[in-house]
């Protein structure tokens, strides 16, 4: 890996670069927080590394680690549908069909799936096929 002079950062152009004041770089850099190097007795930043440093202090949008909407989703369910009103849960139903549900919640746009099975091989998967990654999912063999 080659490194220029121009990607090397003094302590003062550092500190701008991330709008920080010098002393606060310097306690980062005392407490092996932040990535540098010492060359003749003074302290260089390379920029490359400090913008992983930024990247991976970020913090994600709130919207990429929600939780899955209160919703049961998948096979219309007279049954459920009355469970789920009568216990003042919270959750909706949304019945769209087996395959709707597991696609959504596998997408994670619903807390749980409905499905029904018509055979017990429907159950089976070949084992080339690809797991859905379900996390909740109720069935009923019809």
């Amino acid at each position: 890996m080659t490194v220029h002079m121009q990607d090397l950062l003094t302590t003062d152009e550092a500190a701008t670069y991330l709008r920080l004041s010098e002393r606060k770089l310097y306690e980062l850099v005392a407490n092996g927080a932040v990535p540098c190097t010492k060359v003749t007795g003074k302290w260089l930043f390379p920029k490359a590394a400090l913008d992983r440093w930024l990247a991976a202090g970020l913090i994600t949008p709130a919207l990429a680690h929600a939780p899955a909407p209160p919703i049961v989703g998948g096979s219309h369910d007279p049954l459920l549908e009355w469970a789920l009103r009568e216990s003042a849960s919270g959750l909706a139903s949304l019945p769209e069909g087996s395959e709707a549900g597991l696609r959504r919640l596998a997408r994670g746009e619903i807390a749980a799936a409905r499905f029904t099975c018509t055979d017990s091989t429907a159950m089976t998967r070949s084992p080339t096929a690809t797991p859905l990654p379900v996390r909740r999912a109720f069935t009923t063999r019809s």
